[in-house]
């Protein structure tokens, strides 16, 4: 009883907490639009929302409740078939129309891939790209994975073809992750209308399919951990003799996500505490020896592919930048926003010497200085933070469009559609506000579908034996997922850097509770019209 009780605060705990900054977030994007123009100075300027915007989005939210019968009479197949052929003629206009370049740390990334391909590992010279970064090392080995396949040399016209085989390959991930999202919410909530609100909230959120152009890690990470969630919930629901082969394929599948971006970390994190949730739910010993394995995985980038490239390139593999420079970083002031990237970390670590533990000094005397000026004024501070956050997730498009083709950076676009999107005209204006909408639907409804949820009351899953507490324990953990995972990511950002880019997976995997607080207001609407024709 103890446990159980202990089971009922935790999952209280969390479903508060999440509940606190799905609101926060949404009042954020009621009151706040940030706007990042289309050239390399990468400035967060506050737009406010304007009346005729406040408009727009009760249009759109009525015009979708317009299509939810209309989108409810075809099968999820259909539906989710319609939304990949849409998402097929776009790629292909998409990534045929543009010049086939990168530009930052993904450009670095894919030359390195390409070097070591050639067996060459000067990226690993002190000073260099991979030495200097080399948490990049998992992202690198799928890339050189890839070009291999492809057969790229490293040739100006054969780089240029790896380039849209990245690109092609993005538009892959996102088709996988959309589905993954599908059969996520289908497992989670047996019900055919969420599964199809789920299709539709994945096709329509925009950003993801522009960060087609962004070969950076974030669509292949994000297929890795929706394939550890997916086998995690088969675990926690599927028959007993199979249970060890989910708990193996789902360490396997984060480690794979955690190798390939290490900001899924939080992802993992977030599954650990749903496990643990279990864990007290259902006090099974096998759930124990999980949280362990899951722990695990996230030693593997410093432990397995570090050491794997010392011995292949001969050359030591050290810390490169402490990690401490991005959280001192993040408490500056800075010509993009407050706490965004103003080269204080790459200056600060050459200034050491590219010395990881000297570099990790200074910033830690800097982090101590700007949190003494932080405690004598806390009304800066919280001003300070509030900008930040602000910056970081009002941003309606999550700099997905800015990730493509800049013209002030000599990336060329080939048709006029695709140069007044990227050179921020009128259609991208247009784009953002639709997907700020979407924002605004994902953050409503999922904080609807968590209040229905943490009822305590609800449909039963197929095969459940009667009882609202059995399927009261076996549905909680695992549908409480996304908001942990909001949570992390949102603490973790107002600690490091910002960047608006980086937070997309989070308000992008709560479609899984958006879709089911949009299918239960959907089905109200109709029980509400269907009494008033009564």
């Amino acid at each position: 009883m103890e446990i159980r009780r202990t089971y009922h605060a935790f999952r209280w705990a969390a479903a508060a907490l999440g509940m606190g900054v799905l609101l926060f977030l949404l009042a954020s994007c009621l009151t706040q639009r940030i706007y990042i123009a289309q050239n390399a100075q990468e400035k967060a300027v506050f737009l406010g929302i304007s009346p005729g915007m406040y408009l727009f989005f009760a249009a759109a939210t009525a015009a979708l409740f317009l299509l939810y019968k209309v989108w409810n009479r075809l099968s999820e197949r259909t539906l989710f078939l319609m939304g990949t052929a849409l998402y097929l003629a776009a790629g292909i206009y998409l990534i045929a129309n543009v010049e086939p370049v990168l530009r930052a740390d993904a450009k670095s990334v894919f030359d390195a891939a390409l070097q070591f391909n050639r067996g060459d590992t000067s990226a690993l010279d002190l000073g260099n790209y991979m030495a200097t970064h080399p948490h990049q090392l998992g992202l690198m080995s799928l890339q050189r994975l890839w070009l291999a396949l492809a057969r790229i040399d490293g040739t100006a016209s054969s780089a240029a073809l790896g380039t849209r085989l990245l690109f092609a390959a993005n538009w892959c991930y996102v088709i996988a992750i959309n589905f993954l999202m599908w059969r996520l919410s289908r497992m989670w909530f047996q019900r055919e209308t969420t599964a199809k609100c789920t299709i539709v909230l994945s096709f329509l959120f925009l950003p993801q399919f522009f960060f087609i152009l962004f070969a950076y890690g974030l669509l292949p990470g994000l297929v890795c951990l929706l394939l550890a969630l997916f086998f995690l919930t088969r675990y926690l629901r599927g028959e007993e003799e199979r249970r060890w082969r989910y708990f193996v394929l789902t360490a396997v599948a984060a480690a794979a996500a955690v190798v390939i971006r290490n900001n899924y970390m939080i992802g993992v994190l977030a599954m650990i505490a749903v496990v643990f949730l279990n864990l007290l739910a259902e006090r099974r010993p096998r759930d124990l020896a999980l949280l362990l394995c899951l722990a695990l995985t996230l030693l593997v980038p410093a432990k397995i592919v570090q050491p794997y490239y010392q011995w292949v390139s001969g050359k030591e593999v050290g810390d490169g930048m402490p990690m401490s420079l991005y959280v001192a970083m993040a408490m500056q002031e800075g010509s993009r926003g407050n706490g965004w990237y103003n080269a204080y970390s790459i200056r600060t670590y050459e200034e050491a010497g590219y010395d990881s533990q000297a570099a990790d000094d200074a910033a830690r005397k800097d982090i101590a200085l700007r949190w003494k000026e932080f405690k004598s004024d806390p009304s800066y501070a919280a001003e300070f933070y509030l900008k930040k956050v602000q910056s970081t997730w009002c941003e309606p498009t999550f700099q997905s469009i800015w990730s493509g083709p800049l013209p002030d950076r000599d990336q060329e676009t080939y048709t006029p559609l695709l140069r007044n999107i990227y050179g921020g005209g009128s259609a991208y204006h247009a784009i953002a506000a639709f997907c700020q909408a979407v924002v605004i639907w994902v953050l409503a409804f999922s904080a609807a579908a968590l209040a229905v949820l943490m009822r305590g009351r609800g449909e039963r899953f197929e095969g459940e034996s009667p009882g609202r507490e059995s399927a009261f324990l076996k549905r909680r953990p695992e549908t409480l997922f996304p908001v942990i995972f909001l949570m992390g990511g949102f603490l973790f950002h107002i600690l490091w850097e910002a960047k608006s880019q980086y937070v997309y997976v989070y308000i992008f995997v709560l479609i899984l509770l958006a879709a089911y607080g949009l299918d239960e207001v959907g089905k109200w609407l109709e029980r509400h019209r269907l009494s008033q024709n009564l």
